[in-house]
C-alpha cells in the first residue's frame, strides 16, 4: 500500500483503541484501523474509517456499552467514572508507563 503522506510503498494497518470526549461523555472505540507508514513514521486513518467514527460517534446511544473503570487518582485513592470500562482492578501510573514503552519502543527502530 502507497502512503498518503509520503506517497511510498510500506504502508501497514494496525488496529488501535480511539478516546473520544471526557468523563462521563467519554467514548472508546476499539479496534479502529490506523495506517501506519514505515517510512516516514506518519499515521492516518482512512476517509472511510473517519466517516464510520463520526457514524458512531452520532449514533453511540444505540451502539455504545457502558462500562466502569477504576482508575488511580489522588495518591492511591480510585475514582470510577461512570459509563466507562466495566474492570475493577486499579490501573496505575506504573502500569500505563509499562504500557506506554512497550507500544511505543518500535517506533524508535529502523527496518
Amino acid at each position: 500500500m502507497v502512503c498518503d503522506i509520503c506517497g511510498k510503498s510500506g504502508v501497514r494497518q494496525r488496529y488501535v483503541s480511539r478516546s473520544y470526549g471526557k468523563g462521563a461523555s467519554l467514548l472508546v472505540i476499539e479496534g479502529v484501523p490506523v495506517m501506519s507508514c514505515t517510512h516516514c513514521g506518519e499515521s492516518y486513518l482512512t476517509a472511510q474509517t473517519l466517516h464510520e467514527v463520526e457514524r458512531i460517534k452520532r449514533e453511540r446511544e444505540g451502539i455504545a456499552t457502558k462500562r466502569t473503570v477504576a482508575v488511580e487518582f489522588d495518591h492511591g485513592k480510585l475514582f470510577n467514572p461512570e459509563g466507562l470500562w466495566d474492570q475493577t482492578t486499579p490501573i496505575t501510573a506504573r502500569d500505563i508507563a509499562e504500557v506506554r514503552k512497550e507500544m511505543w519502543h518500535k517506533f524508535d527502530q529502523k527496518d
